[in-house]
This record gives C-alpha cells, sequence and structure tokens, in this order.
C-alpha cells in the first residue's frame, strides 16, 4: 500500500510538471502564472499565445510575471566589454552571479555592410553592443551611393522622391535626381473595412508607397472604428475592449456599447486553456517527472 501510495505521487508530480502553466509554456520557461488571477483580465477576448521575437500574447501582461532567479527576470551590470545576453534569459542566477552568468563578452564587426553603406573607420576594432552586429554599429553611408547623397540633403525634382530601393546605385551631385528619384504615383491603395476613398483618390500624388492617411477618409456613416462614443457610452476600460473586428457595424451613442464592445477574457480563463507546449518545454518537463519518478520509484523499492 505504501509502494502504491508513492507511486501515485510520483504519477501525479509527473503530470503536473508535463502540464506547465501558459505562461511557461508561450513563454518557453521565463514566466509563469501571477499568484492572484482574481478580477484580472486580458487585453481582449482572445487566449492564443505564440512566442518568439513576434510573439503575441493579449493575457501576457495581466495574467504573467517573471520567474525569479533568471537572467531574464534580474536586473544588473555587465564587466566592461560585455553586454547583457538575451539567449541566456533562461539562465539560474543571483545578484551575485549576474555578470558570470547573464553576460557573455561583445565581438567585433562582423558584419558586411548592406547597399549604399560602407565600413566605418576602425572597424575590425569596433565592438558591437549585442550578440549580432548592426550596421549602425560597423557602417555608415557612403557618398558616392544614392544612400550617401540622400543623406547629405541632396533633394529630388518636384513629384518625385527618394527611392528606398536605389541606395545601392552609385551617383554623384549631379546625376543625383535621374539616378536616385522615382516619380510619385497615384492612389492605388485599397481602403479598409469603414474607410473610403478620398474626394481627390485618382489624382493624389503619395509620397512613395501609398497608405491610408493619404488615400483614404473615415466613412461618415456611424461605425464602431469611427464613432465617437458619448461620456458613459463607451467601453468599460477594466473589462472590456472596442472590437475592431466589428469596423462595420452601425453605431451611435446609445448602441455603442452593446455593438461595439466585447468583454476581455479573463486570467481564470487564460489559465484554464489549453495551449501547446513547444517541444523544448515539453521535454524538460517530462525529463525533470522522469527524474522525479525514478527517484520515488527507487524508494519504493
Amino acid at each position: 500500500m505504501a509502494n502504491q501510495k508513492i507511486l501515485a505521487t510520483a504519477f501525479a508530480l509527473m503530470v503536473s510538471s508535463v502540464n506547465a502553466d501558459n505562461c511557461l509554456t508561450a513563454s518557453g520557461g521565463e514566466y509563469k502564472l501571477v499568484a492572484s488571477l482574481t478580477a484580472k483580465y486580458c487585453t481582449s477576448d482572445s487566449l492564443a499565445c505564440t512566442t518568439g521575437k513576434d510573439g503575441k500574447c493579449d493575457c501576457g501582461s495581466a495574467c504573467c510575471e517573471k520567474v525569479p532567479n533568471l537572467c531574464g527576470s534580474m536586473t544588473g551590470t555587465c564587466e566592461t566589454g560585455h553586454y547583457e545576453d538575451d539567449g541566456k534569459k533562461m539562465v539560474a542566477a543571483t545578484a551575485a552571479t549576474f555578470k558570470t552568468a547573464c553576460c557573455t563578452a561583445m565581438k567585433m564587426c562582423d558584419i558586411t555592410c548592406p547597399a549604399g553603406m560602407k565600413d566605418k573607420a576602425g572597424k575590425a576594432t569596433i565592438k558591437c553592443q549585442g550578440s549580432t552586429c548592426g550596421s549602425s554599429e560597423c557602417c555608415e553611408p557612403d557618398a558616392t551611393k544614392c544612400m550617401g547623397l540622400t543623406v547629405s540633403n541632396s533633394a529630388c525634382d518636384a513629384g518625385h522622391y527618394a527611392d528606398n530601393d536605389k541606395v545601392g546605385v552609385a551617383a554623384t551631385a549631379t546625376t543625383y535626381t535621374s539616378s536616385c528619384c522615382t516619380a510619385k504615383k497615384m492612389c492605388d491603395f485599397t481602403c479598409s473595412a469603414g474607410m473610403k476613398n478620398k474626394a481627390a483618390y485618382a489624382t493624389t500624388k503619395c509620397a512613395s508607397t501609398c497608405s491610408s492617411a493619404e488615400c483614404c477618409d473615415a466613412v461618415t456613416t456611424p461605425m464602431c472604428m469611427n464613432h465617437a462614443a458619448a461620456t458613459g457610452k463607451g467601453c468599460s476600460a477594466a473589462t472590456e475592449f472596442n472590437s475592431m473586428s466589428a469596423t462595420a457595424v452601425k453605431a451611435d451613442s446609445s448602441d455603442y456599447k452593446t455593438l461595439c464592445c466585447t468583454a476581455k477574457a479573463t486570467c481564470e480563463a487564460f489559465a484554464a486553456s489549453k495551449l501547446a507546449a513547444s517541444g523544448a518545454v515539453k521535454q524538460q518537463a517530462v525529463s525533470f517527472a522522469m527524474v522525479a519518478l525514478a527517484g520515488l520509484v527507487a524508494v519504493a523499492m
């Protein structure tokens, strides 16, 4: 019976380890659910979370907090010639070990300068501030190319603009306008829901790539997107958000809240939702659980 209880405890530990909370899952282990989820709301009704540099998690700011004693959750100062390494966010650290655990020695410029730029003087001795070197650290505009001439304030003829696609083209001050500039085009932007073509749409020249601001106006028919809700008729900031999915809905101050406001998801709902853990997180959780299980089985035997 004692052995069965120990094995049951071990199994429960394995299950709880594998089913890491959604903050741990979405962040890869850097964040955890806040201690109290009561009366906390996401910024929208979405419970989805994606990871990576461009990841999006509308529940993250309210429902999650950083796991303590990791490089990613600490603030410290690296030694001269070193930088705080984002690749070490998950490394365990303390205030005393921050410099050795969380910092990495800066490297010298090692990039090939992009079109329109050239190596800075002394490039080989310039130290970069992060894990990768940036063009602003190692390069400077080339005065023999369109980019360098644009920086030095050469101007295009009326009705033309400095074309970013031509930054690497060789030019001089004399040939700048013919080599580096492109004629502006008329509006060709497709206006989104809640917007309409400007009256002068067909004759409006864009600065470069056409945009909504240049070519479109808000429609005058009341809609969620352009209606200024009367005082007291807007969405409740704490529990609702203005849903832009309702851009085509007609609304005035009397029905704005009903037609345009959507309830925010709660942190309780986020915690209860099922997010697919990344392979690394799953494997790490399973590994920890299996080690614990093996230890408890050994004791039981």
